[in-house]
C-alpha cells in the first residue's frame, strides 16, 4: 500500500496511521524493494521506495538508513545522466556518514563520487576519488570496495592507454572479487 499510494501525502498519511511500521526494517525492505526496482529499470517506482525509505529513517532518527537511501537515489540519477543531482545526494550522504564517523559508508561514497565523474569524462576527479576510497578501504579490509576502485582506476588507466597498468589493476581486482565470492 506504501509504495501504491500516488501521492506523498498519501504515503505520509499510511505511515502516520501506524506508527509502530516505522522501523529500520520497513526502511530496509523499501530500500530492498527499490534496488530490486532500479535493476528493472523502473527509476521512477525506485526514487518513490527510496524517498519513502529515507522518510521512515528521518523518522526514527535512522541516521544510517537516510545515508543509503540518498546513495541509492544517487545511483538512479547518475544512470539516468543526472550528475548534478546524483553529486548533491552524495554529498548529503557524506555529510550525515561523515558526521557519524561512519568509515564503510564514506569508502563506498568515494567509489560513487568516482564514478559520477568519470562518467562526466572527468578522468582526473575520478581517479582522486578512486585513491581516496583505496588508501580507506584498504585498512578496513573492505575487499568489495577495493576491488570497486581498483576496477575505476583500471578503467581510467585504459580510457588513457595505459593499457599495462589497467591490466595489473584488472587482475587486483578480480583475484579480490574471486576471493570475496
Amino acid at each position: 500500500a506504501l509504495l501504491a499510494a500516488k501521492a506523498e501525502e498519501e504515503r505520509i498519511a499510511l505511515l502516520s496511521a501506524d506508527k509502530e511500521l516505522i522501523t529500520e526494517d520497513l526502511s530496509k525492505s523499501l530500500r530492498l524493494q527499490g534496488d530490486k526496482l532500479r535493476g528493472r529499470g523502473k527509476y521512477g517506482d525506485a526514487l518513490t521506495a527510496f524517498a519513502t525509505a529515507q522518510k521512515v529513517s528521518e523518522q526514527i532518527g535512522d541516521k544510517a538508513g537516510i545515508a543509503q537511501s540518498l546513495i541509492l537515489t544517487a545511483v538512479v540519477h547518475y544512470r539516468q545522466g543526472n550528475y548534478d543531482v546524483s553529486l548533491e545526494n552524495l554529498q548529503k550522504s557524506f555529510a550525515i556518514s561523515d558526521a557519524s564517523g561512519d568509515q564503510i559508508t564514506i569508502a563506498e561514497l568515494l567509489n560513487h563520487f568516482a564514478i559520477v565523474h568519470y562518467l562526466r569524462a572527468d578522468l582526473d576527479l575520478a581517479l582522486e576519488y578512486y585513491q581516496k576510497s583505496l588508501a580507506l578501504s584498504q585498512p578496513l579490509g573492505l575487499r568489495d570496495r577495493i576491488a570497486t576502485a581498483l576496477t575505476g582506476i583500471a578503467n581510467i588507466n585504459y580510457r588513457r592507454g595505459n593499457y599495462d597498468l589497467a591490466l595489473d589493476h584488472y587482475r587486483k581486482a578480480l583475484t579480490l572479487r574471486e576471493a570475496v565470492g
